[in-house]
């Protein structure tokens, strides 16, 4: 169990190309998609937060508050390093259910700068990666700049990409036909 990195679950996004929350769709066994994210990564992590615009959930779950009223990955890490109480997060979306544990102990096991993601065809990716607080002004920064893109805060960072041939870990839902193809 990963105990000095903290994970936390992007859930505050629009869902506007799915037409409905994607964070409460069902999986599996599962009322929704955040609660099987919930489960699946406090079996890797002891510390396991949500991050969203509201507490809309039916399930007990440790939950950042989103203090932005827009909607990017940007401004929700902003408030989560304003009240997070670790150096280190590990940011993963929602909609990416098939991020393996061997990823995650992977990325661990090769932190030491201030980002360490993954690079799947040459490019980076945000999400599955571990953030450290020393980005806290520079997140600050983008979202006065009006640059809300993760990869520009990684690519301005001193950051460390793995290279992957993993998809199907990256593979995450933003359209009803791929919630059918993937999850039903």
């Amino acid at each position: 169990m990963i105990n000095d990195i903290a994970c936390v679950i992007l859930a505050g996004g629009k869902s506007s190309r799915m037409g409905q929350d994607k964070a409460l769709l069902p999986f599996g066994k599962f009322d929704s998609l955040a609660k099987y994210q919930y489960e699946k990564f406090s079996k890797i992590f002891k510390n396991v937060y949500i991050s969203a615009k509201e507490n809309k959930f039916n399930f007990e779950c440790n939950l950042i508050l989103d203090r932005y009223k827009e909607y990017s990955p940007m401004h929700a890490l902003s408030s989560i390093f304003e009240v997070i109480d670790f150096e280190n997060i590990f940011l993963i979306s929602v909609d990416m259910p098939f991020f393996s544990r061997e990823l995650v102990y992977n990325l661990k096991r090769l932190h030491k700068n201030e980002v360490t993601c993954y690079r799947l065809d040459g490019k980076l990716e945000p999400f599955g990666a571990i953030y450290n607080i020393s980005l806290k002004d520079r997140v600050n920064l983008k979202i006065k700049e009006g640059d809300f893109r993760l990869k520009n805060l990684i690519l301005n960072s001193d950051y460390t990409a793995v290279d992957t041939l993993k998809y199907k870990d990256f593979i995450n839902i933003n359209y009803q036909k791929d919630y059918f193809k993937y999850f039903c």
